[in-house]
């Protein structure tokens, strides 16, 4: 949508001064202002813009520098309007409680430190000649930022006639499988590690490389999900500052529906809001309405959505190359609700009080043609790549108290099949999932070392709790094992965090060993039918062959398919597996 702006020029942007009463106002259009007058100058130097100039006249569009110094100069005055619009978004962000003179000396600030700037820049770079130009933008600029100009209004009504409504496979299952190709580790790195995007010419880029083969590559970029355009950086910032622990979670699920799916790039899947607000952890905030909730899963599933990845890869097998060379959303989703009126799920105010359900249509990318195409593995024309994953690492870890937890659950989940073996060091571990500048902040500073050291411990406690097997490796120090049972006095020698650093820890979830199985070593249908009627076993005979085998219920259950209390009720003698089932158990347990 093309607005009516005004005729430009590229003169300075002046701050005005007056009633404080208007302060809130003036420095929104200050804001607004600088903006679109750095837009003008990124429009210029060649950068993706929100804007385009075309001549008053004729409305042909206008010619991009050329010359790289004057390229360069509209860079420079375009990072100066920027910085000078962050300080007044601070300010604006602040105002709440501050006194009309010092709003006033803020906003006198704000204007001598965009004057000398300018006036800095003006001396040292090649001027800029004169231009006069209409300027056409496609979405107005509003204090909340992109996510206010660009959030998908929800105007249709969920039919339930359409397309039925799945129960994500999570809520139902314990463990399952999980689609966990290079793309899911890096879209989850990007997601995590927000220090690893970097502007890269305008725009918004994480790099990421295999070790196994580094010419191999996958970049992420931010998308508008409605125009599927790759946003400039300014914007792009807003959304990644919202990537994070339930965008991953988010993307699990979905994960896990796509493996479901025979060509997931081709369908799409519905599920239903309030089973998210359960497996995101939403519903366990009594201080927030089902509305509320429900809100927030739409926010999630939006800045999901506007994940781009771009993905170039070459694989050997056998004669065979696999080569894909792809770009596109990791998810499509479609927010719906059963109102039936418009309904902006992103506006504050009363606008999500009546908010009952919502629905989200999902189209998995076209980088699940590659990595998650269980037909063309079969004939070495695709990869298909898939792990497990256990819905206690979305429910029982709580982000805020075991953050690094979380973070090393999630990594180790997404990397079981490309390591299967869970032996890391430890410090590549910390480096997979922290920003290196964490790490060596903590070699300077006694007190970020001991607190990082102890986030690290009670890690390990808790992933051992979830069932996960750890087993430390030579040289390991004993002081800093997650059982460790520390006498009174006990002192850490001089040294410790390097000697943990250097350590080696293997550390692998209980259900790691289903990764080991081929797709073919599962009983076929027609197998179950045929195996004739056998002696009923006991409990106890479930219980010892599932012990000798060195398997949990959890692991178990994967194998068949089905709940892990379901184990423990046969366990017990409460209940009786099907005749499907009970095939299964004998084939596995050999009773």
């Amino acid at each position: 949508m093309a607005l009516p702006d005004p005729m430009i020029d590229l003169d300075p942007v002046a701050v005005p001064h007056g009633a404080m009463v208007d302060a809130p106002l003036r420095l929104t259009k200050v804001v607004a202002d600088l903006r679109d007058k750095a837009d003008q100058f990124g429009y210029l130097a060649g950068l993706k813009t929100d804007v385009r100039l075309v001549d008053p006249h004729s409305e042909e569009p206008i010619p991009k520098l050329k010359r790289k110094a004057q390229k360069d100069s509209a860079k420079a005055y375009r990072k100066i309007l920027l910085q000078a619009a962050g300080k007044a978004e601070s300010l604006l962000s602040e105002m709440e409680g501050k006194t009309d003179p010092e709003i006033e000396l803020s906003i006198q600030a704000i204007s001598e430190f965009l004057e000398q700037s300018l006036s800095i820049a003006a001396r040292i770079q090649t001027p800029i000649p004169s231009i006069r130009a209409k300027v056409i933008r496609n979405h107005a600029y509003t204090p909340d930022g992109y996510l206010a100009k660009a959030s998908p209004i929800v105007n249709e009504t969920w039919n339930e006639s359409i397309q039925e409504v799945r129960q994500p496979v999570l809520k139902t299952q314990e463990i399952t499988e999980l689609a966990t190709g290079f793309p899911m580790l890096s879209s989850c790195q990007a997601m995590l590690r927000k220090d690893l995007w970097y502007d890269g010419g305008g725009i918004a880029i994480a790099e990421f490389k295999p070790y196994a083969n580094p010419r191999n590559l996958v970049e992420h970029y931010i998308s508008d999900p409605g125009s599927l355009e790759i946003l400039p950086w300014e914007a792009a910032y807003q959304i990644i500052e919202r990537l994070g622990f339930n965008t991953v979670k988010l993307q699990f699920v979905l994960a896990a529906e796509a493996v479901r799916c025979r060509k997931p790039w081709e369908e799409t899947f519905v599920l239903k809001g309030s089973d998210l607000t359960e497996l995101l952890g939403l519903s366990k905030d009594k201080r927030r309405t089902k509305a509320e909730q429900l809100l927030e899963v739409a926010n999630t599933a939006f800045t999901l959505s506007c994940l781009w990845a771009k993905i170039k890869w070459i694989e050997h097998r056998g004669k065979k190359e696999i080569e894909a060379d792809l770009s596109g959303q990791m998810w499509a989703i479609a927010i719906k609700t059963e109102r039936r009126k418009q309904l902006d799920l992103f506006s504050e105010g009363d606008g999500p009080e009546g908010l009952d359900e919502i629905y989200l249509e999902v189209k998995p990318g076209i980088w699940t043609s590659t990595f998650l195409n269980k037909s063309g593995a079969k004939v070495n024309t695709a990869l298909y790549q898939y792990g497990y994953v256990a819905k206690n690492i979305l429910t029982a870890i709580d982000p805020l108290h075991d953050e690094l937890a979380l973070r090393l659950a999630i990594y180790l989940v997404v990397n079981s099949r490309g390591h299967t073996s869970g032996k890391y060091r430890v410090l590549t571990l910390l480096k997979a999932v922290l920003p290196i500048s964490e790490i060596e902040a903590a070699k300077t500073d006694r007190d970020k070392c001991r607190k990082l050291v102890n986030q690290w411990i009670n890690a390990l406690r808790l992933l051992s709790k979830l069932e996960w097997n750890i087993d430390y490796g030579e040289g390991y120090p004993d002081y800093l094992k997650a059982d460790y049972q520390a006498e009174r006095g006990h002192r850490k020698p001089k040294g410790y965090f390097e000697y943990l650093l250097n350590a080696t820890i293997t550390i692998r979830p209980a259900w790691q060993s289903l990764l080991t199985l081929s797709e073919s070593s599962a009983l076929p249908k027609k197998a179950l039918k045929a195996i004739p009627a056998k002696a009923p076993f006991t409990a106890d005979q479930v219980r010892a062959q599932r012990k000798a085998k060195g398997w949990t219920q959890a692991e178990l259950a994967a194998r068949i398919g089905v709940d892990r209390s379901l184990i423990s009720r046969w366990e017990r003698g409460d209940r009786l597996p099907s005749p499907p089932e009970e095939a299964k158990l004998r084939s596995l347990l050999g009773l």
